[in-house]
């Protein structure tokens, strides 16, 4: 039987009060799991740098009379942390590459016992003997396991497989990176290996653009994926859905293929923002605009948080229930054209150029497919500007940006893919956000997107 009126506001009054206090708490638990998590983190960070220096330090010591074993040595007077292995050469061949996988886990996991040496690695010596390759290693990337990885698994293999000179540069922050590899001479290397996610690549590649050697969007550069999400390792590993988990046995194959030296070659896409940019700029993974960007200024001001994942999903999920459109003009040359785009943002288009407005609830450009074999996902000089427009529900957003395959977006109502040589995008609104593989970039004016000459060479 109800009570007085009241006792019924009273009651009311005191289960809102104890669900914003729940929910405060809620909020200061998630934050205080960042922290504590970032804390935990950057301990194990330092104790692997640690022991990272301890080993260098005493390999020094070891003496010359230590000839069959590897003796590594430290290049004195450089900023770059170096070690050199010199090792000698075996013979043989293994043929399975799956029983390669499993032998290198095996033997990681024995601590490298010389005993258990699988012969995969022991094939490579020869074939290895004076190769020369720099490390790029963010610490900070993803799960922040870039350095132990390193210790546990990149040394050791390179170690074992003759690789002679390694030299091993750790990122200072996530926007050193293009400073860091342009000031590097590559004349002094044959491939370089990074350490990290999507955004390190990214950074790599912005290196090698203001790079004086003129072909230097062509060094070989290999990737061993340390991000959140890893977008490009799961394309060229041939991942069957891009959503997938990165997992130990996929690290350990594409180590085996940076040994092996794999290369596929692959266009490069290249961007220009009028916001102040006087060059174009190479990227590899993508470029991201309206929900997505969107996504992205949320996670960024979240950040200190410490909840990676969890802040990125959720502003992702956030973005998705909003139901917005943004608002762009653009502008696409069909991949199917005979025209060639212009080297720089056009003053007038042709007929051949496709125009059309906004507005759009996610706009994005892929350089590459993924979900399917690596030579398929390799486009000649193109790529996918990828549209969601007039969807009426969230969860018709979810499904689309959840399919494993991005040709699966054509099977979708409000969902579509172009295939375009370029294209020019112009906010017309506030909207000017955008994303370049993941790393937030200056809002713009209007962007344009076209193909390199050169072709990058992926290791691995």
């Amino acid at each position: 039987i109800p009570g007085p009126k009241g006792k019924m506001e009273s009651g009311r009054i005191g289960i809102r009060r104890t669900s914003l206090i729940t929910l405060v708490g809620c909020v200061l638990a998630l934050v205080l799991l960042g922290v504590t998590y970032n804390a935990v983190a950057r301990y194990n960070q330092l104790e692997l740098s640690s022991a990272l220096m301890r080993t260098r330090m005493a390999a020094t010591n070891i003496p010359k009379s230590f000839s069959k074993s590897v003796r590594p040595t430290i290049l004195p007077g450089s900023p770059i942390r170096s070690q050199i292995w010199k090792q000698s050469s075996d013979i043989g061949r293994s043929a399975d590459p799956a029983v390669d996988i499993k032998a290198v886990q095996s033997w990681l996991k024995s601590s490298c016992n010389p005993k258990e040496l699988p012969k995969c690695l022991q094939n490579l010596r020869a074939k290895n003997e004076g190769r020369r390759i720099c490390v790029i290693v963010n610490p900070t990337s993803g799960s922040r396991s870039g350095l132990k990885v390193l210790e546990e698994k990149v040394l050791p293999m390179f170690k074992e497989a003759g690789i002679a000179n390694v030299e091993v540069v750790e990122t200072q922050s996530r926007f050193s990176v293009p400073e860091q590899v342009a000031a590097l001479d590559l004349n002094n290397f044959d491939d370089l290996l990074v350490i990290g996610g999507d955004g390190t690549l990214c950074g790599v590649y912005l290196g090698l653009g203001q790079h004086p050697d003129p072909d230097s969007l062509s060094f070989p550069v290999g990737l061993l994926p340390c991000g959140s999400h890893n977008h490009m390792f799961k394309v060229m590993s041939e991942f069957k859905n891009v959503h997938s988990k990165v997992k130990d046995s996929d690290l350990v194959a594409s180590l085996i293929r940076v040994c092996k030296r794999e290369t596929t070659s692959l266009p490069v896409p290249l961007v220009k923002a009028r916001n102040g940019d006087k060059h174009s700029v190479p990227f590899m993974c993508g470029l991201s605009f309206a929900l997505l960007a969107a996504a992205f200024e949320t996670s960024e001001k979240l950040r200190w948080t410490g909840l990676r994942k969890i802040r990125y999903y959720a502003s992702i999920l956030w973005q998705i229930m909003r139901m917005k459109g943004y608002r762009y003009t653009v502008r696409y040359l069909p991949a199917t054209s005979n025209e060639e785009p212009p080297e720089d943002l056009p003053l007038s288009y042709s007929n051949e150029w496709v125009t059309e407005t906004g507005p759009y609830q996610w706009l994005g450009f892929s350089p590459l497919s993924f979900g399917v074999p690596r030579q398929q996902a390799i486009n000649d000089r193109w790529g996918f500007l990828m549209i969601i427009e007039n969807e009426k529900t969230p969860l018709g957003i979810i499904r689309t940006i959840l399919k494993p395959k991005l040709d699966d977006w054509n099977l979708r109502k409000n969902a579509r893919l172009e295939k375009v040589k370029a294209v020019c995008i112009e906010p017309l609104g506030p909207d000017t956000a955008w994303n370049v593989d993941g790393e937030k970039m200056p809002n713009f004016r209007d962007i344009y997107v076209r193909f390199s000459d050169a072709q990058a060479t992926f290791v691995g």
